[in-house]
């Protein structure tokens, strides 16, 4: 009998195999009124993510989904489908070069001259929130007053305020008018909130919601996304009501590529089975690249994933998740986020300039850090953690080991935090958590904007 159910589980894992199918994918040679079957030649690949999404109930267990190295496409992948712990869903790389590049950014063109350096584009094709800027694939900060390099790092002081929903402060001139602006206060060591500003009356700022933690006097804040606060190289303004973006620039920006972030997400799968992600190169999100919900066994390996209007990747209630080899580069907000998290290896990953931009990415706490990890059976080993603007790592929960990773130059926006931090306010029991051999250098400290000194 044994020998009897061998024989059956060994067909069906050769049956899964050699049913198993590779559809292409090519943006410079595809064509999407090619069939299914034509999609599983090379030389007649699909175009479009789009005619991807469409097909996607023609994906069963052991399929790949790979895109043409060396192009680029445009598009948000939504993973409907699961594997199987014999045959995984996997989506990669075919033929030679650069990895492909999925881009969440559409083209910013037509830029006229709105006044002396500012200039104006419309925009019909952005959604109602624009989170990131480029021009020649660079990453530009928002529009704010006063700049990171006037005096006190660029913030004014508190001297004073009402409640959490109005501040005063005497350097603040009375014009311009920054009514509709985002005031981003810095409320504690380890945390901003950005308010709209509902009225600006000469030195004072009443805001449309309190903040989420007391007013600090003698603490800082600066005002952002406004068209006033442009008078510096790179600086933008989206207006979202009239689809139009603003820039300073001191020369025509046409001779320019200048992108715009315009999805969302680029990666999205909820309650899905065994499948991975290899080889790929994402970037550009007005939020989360990748984003992964109540999924088990899922591996993300060899994949560049850079430029997030927040966090990089977001794990949420996932289990048996390995995060092999990435690239995480320049998020706003955070690299890598686990939450709810089990058994959750992460591991030979690189992440550089993770929340240096202050006042992007998300406004609430544990943000512009490399790793936030929450959960049970952690194991964060051999990853280079370069320029945070808070913690190299943070985490929470029991049977954590944390083994050789570098951890360098954090806590450059952010105070209070670590190269590898956790904390425990909520005095739980916690057991089974190792940190080992791990080298942490350079903590920078960021006391500007705090009555610290």
């Amino acid at each position: 009998m044994k020998r009897v159910i061998c024989n059956l589980l060994l067909i069906l894992f050769i049956s899964s195999v050699a049913w198993s199918k590779n559809f292409y994918i090519s943006a410079s040679i595809g064509n999407d009124s090619y069939t299914a079957t034509q999609a599983q030649n090379p030389a007649t690949p699909w175009k479009t993510i789009n005619k991807l999404n469409a097909s996607m109930s023609l994906i069963n267990p052991g399929d790949s989904i790979l895109f043409k190295r060396g192009d680029v496409f445009s598009g948000k992948i939504i993973l409907t489908r699961s594997g199987n712990a014999s045959a995984g869903i996997v989506f990669g790389a075919y033929g030679t070069g650069k990895p492909p590049v999925i881009k969440g950014t559409l083209p910013v063109t037509g830029w006229t001259l709105y006044s002396s350096n500012i200039w104006v584009a419309n925009c019909p094709q952005l959604d109602s929130i624009v989170t990131s800027f480029f021009i020649n694939g660079i990453p530009q900060q928002i529009g704010r007053y006063p700049n990171t390099d006037a005096p006190n790092g660029g913030y004014l002081n508190i001297d004073s305020h009402t409640g959490r929903s109005a501040i005063v402060c005497s350097a603040l001139p009375s014009s311009p008018d920054f009514t509709g602006a985002e005031a981003v206060v810095r409320l504690r060591l380890w945390m901003f909130n950005w308010m709209k500003i509902k009225s600006h009356q000469g030195t004072s700022l009443t805001f449309s919601s309190g903040t989420t933690y007391d007013i600090e006097n003698n603490f800082g804040f600066f005002i952002q996304n406004h068209l006033n606060t442009l008078d510096k190289k790179g600086e933008w303004y989206y207006d979202a009501k009239n689809k139009k973006i603003y820039l300073y620039y001191p020369s025509d920006p046409n001779s320019l590529i200048t992108e715009a972030a315009t999805l969302n997400t680029l990666f999205e799968a909820s309650g899905r089975l065994f499948f991975s992600i290899e080889n790929i190169e994402f970037s550009g999100a007005n939020a989360t690249i990748i984003s992964i919900n109540k999924s088990n066994n899922v591996v993300l390996k060899n994949n560049i994933i850079s430029n997030s209007g927040n966090d990089g990747i977001i794990l949420t209630t996932c289990a048996n998740v390995s995060l092999l080899n990435n690239k995480i580069l320049k998020p706003n907000g955070n690299a890598i986020v686990i939450r709810s998290g089990r058994n959750i290896t992460i591991k030979a990953n690189e992440i550089r300039n993770a929340g240096l931009l202050p006042g992007m990415g998300l406004y609430s706490f544990n943000q512009y850090s490399g790793i936030f990890m929450e959960g049970n059976n952690l194991q964060c080993y051999n990853n280079i953690i370069d320029s945070t603007g808070y913690n190299g790592i943070y985490f929470l929960g029991d049977s954590i080991n944390i083994k050789n990773n570098f951890i360098s130059h954090f806590c450059s926006i952010l105070d209070d935090g670590g190269g590898i931090y956790t904390w425990n306010g909520d005095n739980k029991k916690h057991k089974q958590r190792k940190i080992e051999e791990n080298i942490i250098i350079n903590g920078i400290g960021a006391l500007t904007g705090t009555n610290f000194s």
